[in-house]
C-alpha cells in the first residue's frame, strides 16, 4: 500500500479478515493495560499474496503516564515459518521411521552407546537404561555373537558397513529375529569417530 492508501484505515481493514471480534478485544485489552500485544498470523498484501506476519503493538505514554497513542511494528516471517514447518516435517518423518526401525549410535571417543526408544522396546528394556557395546552384543543369541562382534569391529576399524539378520534374546527371554545395520561416521581427516545404524524387529 502507499502511504495515502493506509491513512485513515483501521488495523482490521489491513488484515486478511481471518480474525474475529475476540482477537481484537484481546488486542485492545492488552495494549490498554499498558502491555505489548504480539501475535503471528496469516495476512494478505494488497495484491492478495498471503504471508505470515509477526506483529507487535505497544502503547506510548506521555510524561503523566497516560497512553496517548500506539506503535505497531510488523515483520514478514514467512521464510522462517517455512523453515520451522520443514523441521517439524522432518522430525515427524524421523519419528515415524524410528517406529519402524530404531536407531543406535556409538561414540568411539567416549565409548557412549545411544539407543532410540524403539531399540529399547525391541530389547524389552526401559528406555534410558545405560549399556556398553558389549552389553548390547550379549543380547544376541550365543551363536550370533561372533558374527555381530566381528562385523562391528570391522566397521569401526576398517570402515566397513554391515547389514545382518540375527537371532536375539530380549531382557524378558523372548527370542526375536532382528535386522541390524551399521556404518562408520568419518570426519574430514578420515578418522572414524562414531558408528551408527538402524535396528529392526523382523
Amino acid at each position: 500500500y502507499s502511504e495515502e492508501e493506509v491513512l485513515d484505515r483501521t488495523l482490521a481493514m489491513l488484515q486478511s479478515g481471518e480474525h474475529d471480534g475476540p482477537f481484537y478485544e484481546e488486542l485492545w485489552d492488552t495494549i490498554q493495560s499498558g502491555e505489548t500485544f504480539r501475535s503471528e498470523f496469516v495476512n494478505e498484501k494488497k495484491d492478495g499474496t498471503r504471508y505470515v506476519e509477526d506483529e507487535r503493538i505497544s502503547p506510548v505514554r506521555n510524561e503523566d503516564g497516560e497512553i496517548t497513542h500506539f506503535v505497531s511494528s510488523g515483520r514478514d516471517v514467512t521464510e522462517r515459518k517455512g523453515r520451522e514447518e520443514e523441521l517439524r516435517r522432518r522430525k515427524n518423518l524421523l519419528e515415524q521411521t524410528q517406529r519402524l526401525a530404531g536407531a543406535w549410535e556409538v561414540d568411539l571417543r567416549s565409548g557412549e552407546l545411544s539407543w532410540s526408544d524403539e531399540v529399547y522396546r525391541i530389547h524389552e528394556i526401559e528406555p534410558g537404561t545405560e549399556f556398553e557395546v558389549e552389553d548390547g552384543i550379549e543380547f544376541y543369541a550365543p551363536e550370533a555373537r561372533p558374527r555381530i562382534r566381528e562385523a562391528f569391529e570391522r566397521c569401526i576399524e576398517e570402515g566397513e558397513p554391515y547389514d545382518l539378520e540375527l537371532p536375539l534374546d530380549t531382557a524378558s527371554g523372548n527370542r526375536r529375529w532382528v535386522r541390524t545395520v551399521g556404518a562408520p561416521v568419518v570426519e574430514e581427516n578420515g578418522e572414524i569417530v562414531k558408528a551408527a545404524g538402524a535396528f529392526q524387529d523382523i
